[in-house]
């Protein structure tokens, strides 16, 4: 059984509203005997996203009646997925809870050393720069490992394909300018995913560029929804070692390089502020 909803978040105060996309998935199977169901697709998936084309993505991987293996702790049998293996969305709750104890230690470093007669506002200083560091070692690293997937996707076989799902999405939010005057901006994206054979296995994907943009205007999102509506044929590249990962539109885009530039600019302004922290003196503000 397989089922996608979505919730829609608005602040009446601010205007603000957001749409997340949920799938309700379980699947039944059996071991010595006994029977046992699951909803995990792959340790680290939330079941929820802001993106429709990931979750619909996997509604057609896993529609409902499928035949799927399913892999189970061998000492656990209750414990299953559906997709074993390692993703990166295992790294985000304990990147994001590292984040919040590593800034709250600096704040709290920084503001004992500069508003209390404690010496450890060069200690502040450095887990500071580290904090930024940290971030922006896993920007770059993310940012060059998708720029050498768009410049390998140029010479990745072509197999031919067909959209199933393409779909305007929008998000408001509340932009407060230098002068403190507040206005609502709306950003428009286009979701989509295509379906594409390689050696007798059907695969699905939702990546039409690599490193492209997510949200933009509305006549940017008309555009693509007009270059790719639902039932079009297209040109599928695919990564040859492993057809799950493929590609629309090949090769680097002009928006791969913002992740790149941003992580090495985290580092330096990490870097900076570790250096800072090195050569000020315990007693700066005494």
């Amino acid at each position: 059984m397989s089922e996608v909803t979505s919730s829609t978040s608005r602040s009446s105060g601010s205007g603000t509203s957001s749409t997340t996309w949920y799938i309700h998935l379980s699947a039944d199977y059996q071991v010595n005997g006994r029977d046992f169901e699951t909803g995990n697709i792959y340790f680290g998936f939330c079941g929820g996203s802001g993106d429709a084309s990931a979750i619909r993505l996997e509604q057609f991987r896993y529609p409902p009646g499928t035949r799927v293996p399913v892999c189970h702790h061998p000492l656990d049998p209750s414990l299953a997925v559906l997709r074993p293996g390692f993703d990166l969305d295992v790294l985000g709750l304990p990147v994001a809870g590292l984040a919040v104890a590593l800034g709250g230690l600096a704040f709290t470093l920084l503001f004992l050393g500069a508003f209390r007669s404690y010496p450890v506002f060069p200690i502040g200083l450095r887990v500071f720069g580290a904090v930024f560091l940290v971030a922006g070692c896993a920007m770059l690293t993310a940012g060059i490992w998708r720029f050498k997937q768009a410049r390998d996707s140029l010479g990745w076989p072509v197999a031919s394909g067909a959209v199933v799902y393409a779909e305007q999405q929008s998000a408001t939010s509340l932009v407060e300018d230098s002068d403190g005057n507040r206005s609502r901006v709306t950003s428009y994206s286009a979701p989509l995913a295509y379906r594409y054979q390689v050696n007798g296995g059907t695969y699905f994907s939702n990546i039409r560029r690599f490193g492209a943009l997510a949200a933009a205007s509305g006549d940017w999102a008309q555009s693509i929804l007009l270059r790719y509506p639902t039932g079009a044929e297209v040109p599928v590249s695919y990564n040859p070692s492993d057809p799950n990962t493929a590609v629309l539109e090949p090769g680097p885009s002009s928006e791969s390089y913002w992740l790149p530039r941003g992580g090495a600019a985290f580092c330096f302004f990490g870097i900076a502020a570790f250096v800072l922290g090195c050569r000020v003196k315990p007693d700066f503000f005494s």
